[in-house]
């Protein structure tokens, strides 16, 4: 029997429409993708779901970008998922912060106007974390 070999996703993002968009535009790239609105959900499926790719809005209410990459980061489980976070805006301190923790930042208007860039960057470079 052939194994399927799928490419799952997790987009989460507050704005429903902003979510929507960065899932349809990885769906339009073969991934299979889910999209929810609030950080904290994802702790309760990473443990049935095995995500190669996690890409997450920076402006979440609840639990901030940053903290939620953390939790991955320290995890065992966790830790070889790719992790996309987009921003709104620009900072320093959290660019910084992400390069660390391995994380591959994009602003809102470099992931609109150039997705298919960063989608290929992550096609590149999603084995390399494991």
């Amino acid at each position: 029997m052939k194994s399927l070999n799928f490419r799952i996703a997790l987009v989460i993002a507050h704005a429903s429409s902003f979510r929507n968009a960065v899932a349809q535009a990885l769906r339009n790239q073969g991934w299979l993708v889910h999209a929810i609105q609030r950080a904290e959900q994802t702790f309760q499926i990473l443990a049935h779901i095995p995500y190669e790719l996690i890409v997450i809005d920076s402006d979440l209410s609840g639990m901030p970008a940053t903290d939620f990459v953390r939790i991955l980061y320290n995890s065992r489980d966790w830790k070889a998922i790719r992790v996309v976070v987009i921003s709104h805006s620009h900072s320093a301190e959290v660019d910084a912060e992400a390069r660390t923790l391995g994380v591959f930042m994009s602003r809102d208007s470099e992931w609109k106007e150039n997705s298919a860039s960063l989608l290929s960057f992550l096609n590149e470079n999603l084995v390399q974390k494991t």
